[in-house]
């Protein structure tokens, strides 16, 4: 999933990761290139209350709606107060809501919103343009011929503006997507809900799993006539040939050529089916499937001497980051990772941060919800008997999970730089576990 876009709206309220902040007063930018390098923002407070400089780096989504940070309060008293470049400085120019906006010195238009990409690279500014009500377009940064506060010249004629795109929020505009995939009356009753919709600079992409070809036109075509649109990356994986390609690699991989596997896709998740030689063949077939890079979950039905398949235990969980976690008895937090099998890219724990009951408190006369709850990270391991939807239902009580061990970074390693993810994971959403060292020759 790609980020959505900056939308840094003048006046939006800041968040630290422990509380409100401040507001957003202006955007700093740092060279001719005109790269955001920093938000001043007014701190809330009523004696004393200033504007400081918040880095690009400290910031870590910003929305329309308002702009949350990657530190907290306490972190943010080191930030230095902000100072007003000196009018005319090439060199520290910003952009303020209101702000008049000329075509060769003829007013057309306020300043709305500057619009940053997540490199926090100034994109484009959105103006209001017209009288009641008017419109809101993007204009492209490099229409900007100079700023000199609190005025924005563009290197263009005011008839130009009317080829401009209507300005539309990213949420808005992934909002009309989904409304048009929803309309679509095949993509409703096939693969509706494993398409995922993400927005950014009012170019959508589309990731996910398709049964045909078909299906992931018809979705592409859906995307497309969503208002506030200005493009489509179809990014979705068809099932036919993904089958495909696991079946090549079968057949190229030499513990697997010349046996007969059968290859079925569903959503991205590759089933092996067949009867094999050796448990050895059976395991080198589903490392081979696994490779495969845009291959979501292995599934191995595969038959062989001394092994038993339990259908039960080849169900696939995939819970996403962020997913609400329940116990059997009370909520105790939320997704932070997942720790993923390599040999089948299957989900095989989950990293869990919440609260849970303090185990170390007598509670032998006391229900779950009454103990004393402790803030952890715990590593619940995934059972094909859990439930997951939008969230995780566990089948083991909030005591139980607390005997989970808690998460320890030494006990992972992050997956290779080249390593692709399964959908809808990022790769720095997934962990593995290391590898034990083999025990010493007797």
């Amino acid at each position: 999933m790609i980020e959505q876009r900056w939308e840094v709206e003048i006046g939006s309220p800041v968040l630290a990761t422990d509380g409100e902040y401040g507001r957003v007063q202006q955007v700093i930018l740092d060279s001719p290139q005109k790269r955001v390098a920093a938000l001043a923002v007014r701190k809330y407070g009523l004696i004393n209350s200033q504007t400081v400089v918040v880095p690009q780096a400290a910031v870590a989504a910003a929305a329309a709606g308002e702009v949350r940070l990657n530190i907290s309060r306490e972190q943010a008293a080191a930030l230095s107060e902000y100072r007003s470049a000196p009018r005319r400085d090439p060199c520290a120019p910003g952009f303020r809501a209101g702000w008049q906006v000329f075509c060769r010195n003829e007013p057309v238009g306020q300043v709305s919103l500057a619009l940053l990409d997540t490199g926090g690279r100034v994109s484009g500014l959105v103006m209001h343009i017209g009288h009641v009500p008017g419109r809101d377009v993007i204009v492209p940064v490099d229409w900007v011929n100079k700023v000199d506060q609190p005025n924005v010249y563009l290197r263009v004629n005011r008839s130009a503006l009317a080829e401009l795109p209507d300005y539309y929020p990213d949420d808005a505009i992934a909002s009309e997507v989904n409304d048009a995939l929803w309309a679509d009356d095949i993509v409703r009753a096939t693969d509706y809900y494993e398409i995922d919709i993400s927005v950014n600079a009012g170019r959508v992409t589309l990731n996910g799993h398709t049964q045909t070809s078909e299906i992931k036109a018809r979705a592409e075509r859906a995307a497309h006539s969503a208002r506030g649109v200005l493009g489509v990356e179809n990014r979705l994986v068809v099932d036919d040939e993904l089958m495909m390609e696991v079946a090549q690699a079968l057949a190229h991989d030499a513990r697997t050529r010349g046996q007969i596997i059968g290859v079925c896709a569903r959503h991205g998740v590759i089933s092996l089916n067949g009867a094999v030689g050796s448990a050895g063949v059976r395991t080198a077939a589903e490392e081979c499937a696994a490779r495969v890079p845009r291959v979501r979950a292995v599934v191995n039905y595969l038959r062989a001497p001394g092994v038993e398949v339990d259908a039960e235990d080849q169900r696939v969980l995939q819970p996403g980051r962020g997913c609400a976690v329940y116990a059997s008895d009370m909520p105790i937090g939320r997704v932070e990772r997942v720790i993923i099998n390599p040999r089948n890219r299957r989900v095989t724990a989950i990293i869990v941060h919440g609260e849970l009951p303090d185990l170390t408190c007598d509670s032998s006369d006391q229900l779950p919800i009454n103990l004393s709850q402790q803030t952890r990270r715990v590593v619940i391991p995934v059972s094909p008997r859990q439930m997951v939807t939008t969230s995780v239902s566990l089948n083991i009580t909030s005591v139980e999970a607390a005997r989970c061990p808690d998460f320890d970074l030494a006990s992972y390693v992050l997956p290779a730089a080249n390593w692709r993810p399964p959908y809808p994971y990022r790769r720095e959403d997934v962990l593995f576990e290391k590898e034990k060292p083999d025990g010493p020759e007797n």
